[in-house]
């Protein structure tokens, strides 16, 4: 029993975990930067969608390199204790590149938002990095507790959970980017 109460006390803190990331995009794009910053933030925010070359590359080949990428991301997240911080920082620069990307390219923030949140691979993706910093704070917990097996067998399978989930955000992701008229 005492198994179960561990991942209802996961389970718990998914969406509290969420709904903190979604806040720090949100913060990220809505508190005012300076201008060279968000230069700055747009230059390596394009530089980024160029190394990954992933509008020359074939559909799987694009899906592994945005997975790899999120995966790295998520990787870091997990980091007990650390991570939380991390991934806050990550989505407080994913809003900042928001708000760059409106303003050097005269963009609504608002439609680059609703764009960014309508889509299903936002919240997949977000919701495997809340899992991420979910096993950041209890692997955090564990080894302050001198550590629990079963914690590190969890952490285990929630990192399959974390990489296949953003398999598929990637996916869908790059289906929908593929798919849209450009213009």
């Amino acid at each position: 029993m005492e198994g179960l109460e561990i991942l209802k006390a996961r389970a718990r803190l998914y969406p509290l975990n969420l709904a903190m990331l979604i806040a720090a995009i949100l913060l990220g794009a809505l508190t005012p930067a300076p201008h060279d910053l968000l230069e700055e933030t747009y230059t390596r925010y394009k530089e980024l969608i160029a190394s990954l070359g992933l509008e020359k590359s074939p559909f799987d080949v694009a899906v592994y390199r945005v997975f790899v990428h999120n995966l790295y991301a998520a990787s870091t997240m997990y980091v007990p204790i650390l991570g939380i911080g991390f991934a806050l920082y990550a989505a407080y620069v994913t809003g900042l590149a928001v708000q760059a990307l409106a303003v050097m390219e005269a963009k609504s923030l608002w439609v680059i938002m609703a764009s960014l949140l309508l889509v299903p691979s936002t919240w997949i993706e977000v919701l495997a990095y809340s899992i991420a910093v979910t096993e950041s704070m209890f692997l955090g917990r564990a080894i302050m507790k001198r550590g629990r097996r079963g914690e590190f067998t969890i952490s285990l399978a929630m990192l399959i959970l974390v990489a296949s989930l953003l398999l598929l955000s990637a996916s869908i992701e790059l289906m929908i980017a593929r798919l849209a008229p450009r213009g």
